[in-house]
């Protein structure tokens, strides 16, 4: 296909980067893209051709391929030590991520890569086990871009949640999230 006929939407996180979604490329070249739930990663097989996502799986709001993780009880995996790309589209919009504790110890959670930096975005951190409130929640500060929680205290092989919200009814926030072990 021609580049100039390709069906693609691009997202533009920070000032520097463009991030694609990896259906729209496969739609292009016509190639499978497979979710491993037990391993928690994507798979990209050539042999097969390119099918759509099924609508309960897919959600255009959310390029970041969660589907609907408006709420803690719809969380998003997110794996340790890796970087998340993720859009807030508007003030109802929520974003929530789970992970799993690899060791008892601190971890440190950072949510970057703000574009604008006067639009008003909160991360909350959940221990569900210990509270339904949360344990931290951090406004990003005027004249920064990113809100960094450099220790939280975290119990081997226990959930916790993160979510993330915007106040402010400026559409499209692309942030870069990182849980990643101290």
């Amino acid at each position: 296909m021609p580049p100039d006929t390709l069906d693609h939407r691009s997202y533009i996180i920070g000032l520097r980067y463009n991030f694609y979604k990896l259906r729209d490329i496969a739609k292009n070249f016509d190639f499978e893209v497979i979710w491993n739930e037990e391993k928690q990663q994507v798979n990209i097989n050539t042999s097969n051709k390119y099918e759509e996502e099924t609508e309960t799986t897919q959600n255009e709001y959310e390029p970041n391929g969660a589907g609907n993780n408006d709420k803690l009880t719809d969380a998003q995996a997110i794996q340790i030590n890796s970087s998340l790309v993720g859009i807030l589209q508007s003030s109802r919009d929520i974003d929530c991520y789970k992970f799993i504790a690899p060791t008892t110890g601190d971890i440190q959670v950072c949510l970057s890569s703000l574009p604008d930096k006067n639009r008003p975005v909160t991360m909350e951190i959940f221990d569900l086990a210990k509270n339904e409130l949360p344990q931290i929640s951090q406004t990003v500060s005027k004249g920064t871009n990113e809100i960094v929680v450099s220790s939280f205290g975290v119990e081997k092989g226990q959930t916790y949640h993160i979510r993330r919200s915007i106040s402010d009814k400026s559409l499209y926030t692309n942030y870069i999230l990182v849980v990643k072990t101290k």
